[in-house]
């Protein structure tokens, strides 16, 4: 059995490898690409600081407990400063889960308002939970994840998850080299 930081390792370094696909995908420099890498590997570090057996729950969440698992931007958002990361890293860990219709957390932005990095994160992190158990308690296929995500197409930059749709159906990045990580 898999524990808690290993589960959060092995996510955020599913995230950071699709990131850096989509990142080149999208026309992001050298740069850019190897900070959104560094960033998926870091986005949720923040959930190791919190209940176990919330993170974990079956069934629907109590409103406090939605507000307790949101936490975790703010937590890996102030890990990714104590560790003096580059503030793209910053900016794109704080605002990982911000929807582009402006319904997204912590700060509510929408749109442009939202870094490209957080962006490109939204999409690989929402595919990866869709595809790893963790939405559900089900693990679901390519096809399945991606179309309970084009029903949610409005909580994404559409022009990105275009890309990274045509990515995943071009590729078997996840299935051949994010196997080797569970």
């Amino acid at each position: 059995m898999v524990n808690r930081e290993d589960e959060i390792l092995n996510h955020g370094y599913r995230v950071a490898l699709l990131a850096k696909e989509l990142g080149k995908v999208v026309g992001l420099s050298k740069k850019e690409i190897e900070y959104i890498y560094i960033t998926g590997l870091n986005h949720d570090v923040g959930k190791k600081y919190l209940d176990i057996k919330i993170l974990n729950k079956k069934g629907v969440l109590t409103e406090r407990e939605k507000i307790y698992i949101k936490m975790h931007v703010l937590l890996s958002t102030s890990t990714a400063i104590e560790k003096k990361m580059d503030i793209y890293i910053v900016k794109g860990i704080s605002h990982h889960h911000e929807n582009f219709d402006g319904t997204g957390y912590p700060y509510n932005l929408k749109g442009d308002e939202i870094p490209i990095q957080s962006k490109i994160l939204r999409i690989v992190d929402t595919y990866d939970n869709l595809m790893m158990n963790t939405f559900g308690g089900k693990v679901l296929k390519k096809q399945n994840a991606i179309e309970i995500m084009d029903k949610d197409i409005h909580k994404f930059d559409r022009n990105i998850y275009l890309k990274f749709k045509k990515m995943i159906k071009n590729h078997n990045i996840y299935s051949s080299e994010l196997k080797a990580v569970n």
